[in-house]
């Protein structure tokens, strides 16, 4: 799911909550901004994307459980993959920062397994250095733990 989808679905989900429901310390969140985002498609900046997933998320995070219970199911995309389990992630992303500060990036310095591991089996091209640190700007951002 791209993050223009994954907006949406969460929008989607925000505009079901009851305008009149009691909302305690809703965190900010300009909906002109995010509408436009979305308008803009694949131009839309990728961080700007980033930030309004997270508002998006922070904003459904503080709803209360009982008008969430009203509402419906939180939709997945809400949920990164590590929901709940930081240590997961975290642990995730040292992996791959060892593996890259290792020089493990470069495929003749891994072992044959490694190598097995990196490309699925010389399926795929493994990830250079500059893509390692894409994956980990997007765990960092799209797999916050909620």
């Amino acid at each position: 799911m791209s993050r223009i989808e994954k907006l949406k679905t969460l929008l989607s989900w925000i505009d079901q909550v009851d305008s009149e429901a009691h909302l305690e310390a809703m965190p900010g969140f300009d909906r002109d901004h995010v509408d436009s985002l979305i308008d803009l498609g694949q131009a839309a900046d990728p961080e700007d994307l980033n930030e309004a997933l997270s508002m998006a998320r922070e904003w459904i995070a503080t709803v209360p459980d009982a008008i969430k219970a009203d509402v419906g199911p939180v939709p997945a995309a809400c949920w990164p993959i590590f929901n709940g389990h930081a240590e997961v992630l975290h642990t995730i992303i040292a992996a791959l920062r060892f593996w890259q500060s290792n020089g493990m990036c470069d495929p003749y310095k891994r072992t044959p397994e490694f190598q097995d591991l990196a490309t699925g089996g010389d399926e795929v091209t493994s990830l250079c250095a500059e893509d390692l640190d894409e994956l980990i700007e997007q765990l960092n951002f799209e797999s916050g733990v909620l």
